[in-house]
């Protein structure tokens, strides 16, 4: 399991148990909420650099056969 599939699970299960809730768990959930989307936006930037990353190395790759 990652971090953002437990986080993910956490938060879901205190929206089933919204009502019962209190101001400590909705501050919890607010923090827990701002950390999963934290976490994603930081995996998509590295995706990108991954793909920005293998792309220069199969144009270098590319660039050396021609030569």
């Amino acid at each position: 399991m990652t971090k953002i599939h437990l986080t993910s699970e956490l938060i879901a299960r205190t929206k089933e148990n919204i009502g019962k809730c209190s101001q400590e768990d909705l501050q919890i959930l607010a923090r827990e909420t701002i950390f999963k989307k934290r976490m994603q936006r930081h995996l998509h930037y590295r995706r990108q650099q991954l793909q920005a990353w293998l792309l220069a190395r199969k144009q270098a790759k590319i660039g050396k056969q021609m030569q």
